[in-house]
């Protein structure tokens, strides 16, 4: 990116580079959720705590839907998500693609979430 763009982007409000986003302005799309990945030892909004050693060892992760894109498409028709924002979720530990700088935030196809962790 040269001088001139990067310039013109910040002139414009917009970010230069990755890591200048903000993952809650995003607005995801299709059958894509954003996420935010529930660290270890950390409690949900629900209260369900997470401990340590559930997602060090694990092949699985836990993150809260941040946003939700409006569906996919199956011949022609618009088929809605089945997860929410603010659902609790269960999926693969590297799945999806980080969206912030420290990893914290993902978008994810709704394909990738495993379950639905009931409050």
């Amino acid at each position: 990116m040269t001088e001139t763009t990067a310039a013109a982007l910040a002139t414009a409000g917009l970010p230069a580079t990755t890591a200048q986003i903000n993952p809650k302005k995003l607005r995801v799309l299709d059958a894509r959720l954003l996420v935010q990945m529930v660290l270890p030892g950390d409690r949900t909004e629900g209260g369900i705590w997470v401990p340590p050693k559930s997602q060090e060892d694990k092949a699985v992760s836990v993150a809260k839907v941040i946003r939700v894109g409006d569906g996919r498409t199956e011949n022609g028709v618009r088929i809605p998500p089945r997860v929410k924002v603010d659902e609790v979720i269960l999926l693969g530990k590297y799945a999806g693609t980080p969206v912030s700088k420290d990893g914290e935030y993902r978008i994810i196809n709704e394909i990738e979430v495993l379950s639905i962790i009931e409050p």
